[in-house]
């Protein structure tokens, strides 16, 4: 290409779609580390309600919402009994 030459729209378009794709491919990884640890909070609070206990699994490392997890972990553990017939019973005793 001649200095002062313009490129024209197919001559730019592999360089966008290079852009584009980059976008894409960093909007996936942001996005799983917001979304892998609101499942793993979602999945534990369900266990809980299900089973009136539940053994907190860590989330990955890097990911966001790790002082948020930490808190919510603390209070599952407070929450989760062994056996909630038990507590019941100890109520009534």
């Amino acid at each position: 290409m001649a200095p002062g030459t313009r490129r024209t729209s197919t001559e730019r378009r592999p360089a966008v779609l290079r852009q584009e794709g980059g976008l894409f491919v960093w909007g996936i990884f942001l996005t799983h580390k917001v979304a892998g640890p609101l499942f793993v909070i979602l999945n534990n609070l369900e266990k809980l309600v299900a089973n009136g206990k539940v053994l907190p699994r860590p989330i990955r490392k890097g990911d966001e919402f790790q002082d948020y997890y930490e808190e919510i972990r603390r209070l599952l553990e407070k929450l989760s009994v062994e056996d909630p017939g038990a507590e019941t019973e100890q109520r009534d005793g």
